[in-house]
């Protein structure tokens, strides 16, 4: 099979940040935005919405709340399912060492998924989402240059990050889906307008 049209895989040298657009996705910005907008306005000042306890971000997210219920199977199959098949379709067609040829997906579902709606200042700590998984994160609303980094080296995840290799994705617009393995370390910097993005973890079965 061809490489997915849009589809991007980067490495540095290793592992890999995957970028591809999400299909409609004007029309799920058009309704999904307005209501994390709104959840935005309602829960901003409580606790349980921050992006953690110790943080002094003033991302809102309903990451400790996560769910399914604002997504239609469309909205899922746009956002998370198509990406990943041609996630997998890349990787196993570049034959990369992170995946065995005769070693194929069989089953994924989703562990978790949540919005994240950033005003100016926000950002996003240097964090991962766990090991064994794949992660992504969907640019809802992007009104500026993208400015999630990933990074990886050998250090320790709070050593010094002048010596971590990193890679950023100011390519990245807004619609783009970003799928990435779910232990590569990674940050938002602050904001300068507001930004939405859905996260979300998948496993998958081999």
């Amino acid at each position: 099979m061809a490489r997915p049209k849009n589809a991007r895989l980067f490495s540095f040298p290793s592992p890999y940040v995957f970028c591809c657009k999400a299909k409609n996705h004007q029309k799920i910005k058009q309704r999904l935005a307005p209501l994390f907008i709104k959840e935005y306005e309602k829960n901003k000042n409580s606790v349980d919405y921050k992006w953690s306890k110790e943080s002094t971000s003033s991302v809102v997210t309903n990451f400790h709340t996560h769910g399914t219920h604002y997504y239609t199977q469309e909205d899922l199959n746009s956002i998370v399912w198509e990406p990943l098949d041609q996630l997998y379709k890349t990787l196993f067609d570049d034959n990369h060492p992170f995946l065995i040829a005769n070693q194929l997906p069989v089953e994924s579902q989703i562990e978790m998924i949540w919005w994240n709606t950033y005003d100016t200042g926000a950002y996003a700590e240097v964090h991962n989402h766990g090991f064994g998984k794949i992660s992504g994160v969907y640019l809802l609303e992007l009104n500026e240059t993208n400015s999630t980094t990933f990074m990886t080296d050998d250090a320790h995840q709070f050593g010094p990050t002048e010596s971590r290799m990193t890679h950023k994705t100011d390519y990245a617009e807004e619609g783009d889906v970003l799928l990435f393995p779910s232990s590569l370390l990674h940050c938002v910097n602050p904001t300068i307008k507001r930004r939405i993005s859905v996260s979300f973890n998948i496993i998958t079965k081999f």
